[in-house]
């Protein structure tokens, strides 16, 4: 990669849905905090409670996955570096086209 392929973040931020007290406002905030150190955002998270969070209660149990014999074989982390990887790669032909 070449650095004329990264998108210029400086100065920008990421407005996250969530509503405090909704069940995804968490779980949201910290995917794009990871997000964010995979890709070197430093730029800042702000919470937009303009914006919906979706339905209030959307639960989900992985227990049972486990007993089932289903395993990840890609850490959280892991996935949002190869999809940003992916997403460069994809740039990178887009420029040179």
């Amino acid at each position: 990669m070449t650095a004329d392929t990264r998108l210029d973040l400086a100065g920008r931020r990421i407005c996250v849905a969530g509503h405090k007290g909704m069940v995804g406002s968490t779980i949201t905030r910290r995917l794009a905090g990871e997000g964010c150190e995979v890709v070197g955002f430093a730029g800042g998270i702000e919470r937009d409670t303009s914006k919906p969070d979706g339905t209030p209660r959307k639960l989900m149990s992985g227990e049972k996955l486990p007993a089932m014999g289903w395993a990840p074989r890609i850490g959280l982390r892991d996935g949002i570096a190869r999809a940003y990887r992916s997403f460069l790669e994809a740039r990178v032909k887009e420029l040179a086209g």
